[in-house]
């Protein structure tokens, strides 16, 4: 692995409020947008047959599919409700179960795909942080807007990669 520095747009305050961000040219952003886009979609279309990585043995913390996933949290609840009814949590659950999708893809998930998990060089992605949700699953289910809880402030950071 190598070092790989680059600017990661702030959570706080949030890059599109104050920052290099917000401050480049509209060309430079779109730049920063569509190489962001890029960086998540080849993380999803890696083969992870190919890894060296065991994703399916048991205990592994790597979810293969949405029920494992919903193994998972009702897991947590069970544990952190410690016996208290969480009626609006357990009909979400219920619901979850009975809506599933017809047909899901397996795929590498980042987990926590959004630009402040990004290196930027020059405006061009040069690096993805943040690995600690990676998964298998669909990546549709696992990416979404303001999924992280980081509220980190420091924009500039360094990443090794292979």
């Amino acid at each position: 692995m190598s070092r790989v520095d680059g600017d990661a747009p702030a959570d706080n305050p949030p890059y599109p409020i104050e920052g290099w961000l917000r401050d480049a040219a509209p060309a430079a952003q779109a730049s920063v947008w569509w190489t962001g886009l890029e960086a998540m979609a080849a993380v999803h279309r890696v083969d992870w047959h190919t890894l060296d990585v065991d994703f399916t043995s048991a205990g592994a913390r790597y979810l293969v599919g949405l029920d494992e996933q919903l193994d998972y949290y009702e897991r947590y609840l069970t544990e952190t409700a410690q016996g208290r009814p969480q009626p609006t949590v357990e009909a979400g659950m219920a619901w979850l179960r009975a809506h599933q999708p017809a047909e899901v893809t397996t795929e590498l998930c980042w987990g926590d795909a959004r630009l402040g998990n990004i290196l930027f060089d020059r405006y061009q992605a040069a690096a993805v942080l943040d690995w600690e949700r990676v998964c298998l699953g669909d990546p549709g289910s696992r990416t979404w807007p303001g999924s992280s809880t980081s509220t980190g402030t420091t924009p500039r950071r360094s990443a090794s990669r292979g």
